[in-house]
């Protein structure tokens, strides 16, 4: 079989087109680079030396000078009331002066306990019966429980009426633990 210039010519169109077809399904870009773009040959690029790089030395700075923060006295730490969230309890009570100070407890046996406390005045509502016992918790600024105590009341009624008035006190924690408090919440224990 001979082929003859006019088939070639005819053989390698069908090529050229098939090989460009082939290249524009799978590879876009460079149909589109080939078929538009002119024929560009690289230009060599001359081999230079780099230069070292210099990494600069770091500057040292002094350290300060820590000096010593002194443990807080327990007067200063019950100087310094966190805030109380009430919560439930101002449901049932009108709440006013609020202060840090002392409270007694006597046992069964006559035992009179004294311990810091945070005080304060309540004035009930509305009715209800002393069946509800109120707790004090204790939090650091990371919201974690570091004490609980519970709220009590002198005198303590069986049945509260509206306008009933009592001395509240809670327990304060030790003094190391009441440094480390940011806030108080009370809730209804039982």
């Amino acid at each position: 079989m001979k082929i003859t210039t006019e088939k070639a010519s005819v053989i390698i169109a069908v090529v050229t087109l098939i090989v460009t077809v082939v290249l524009a399904v799978y590879y876009p870009q460079v149909t589109q680079i080939f078929i538009q773009s002119p024929i560009i040959t690289p230009t060599p690029t001359p081999i230079t030396t780099s230069t070292p790089i210099i990494t600069p030395t770091p500057i040292i700075t002094p350290t300060p000078i820590i000096t010593p923060t002194t443990t807080p006295k327990p007067t200063d730490v019950i100087n310094q009331l966190p805030p109380i969230e009430w919560g439930i309890m101002e449901t049932y009570f009108d709440i006013s002066d609020t202060t840090l100070g002392e409270a007694e407890y006597t046992d069964v046996l006559g035992m009179v306990y004294e311990y810091d406390s945070i005080n304060f005045i309540v004035e009930a509502k509305r009715s209800f019966y002393a069946i509800i016992i109120f707790e004090a918790e204790f939090y650091d600024e990371d919201g974690i429980k570091v004490y609980s105590s519970f709220v009590d009341f002198d005198p303590d009624y069986d049945q509260w009426q509206p306008g009933d008035r009592s001395k509240g006190h809670m327990e304060l924690p030790s003094t190391s633990d009441m440094g480390k408090v940011r806030s108080i919440k009370i809730s209804q224990f039982a």
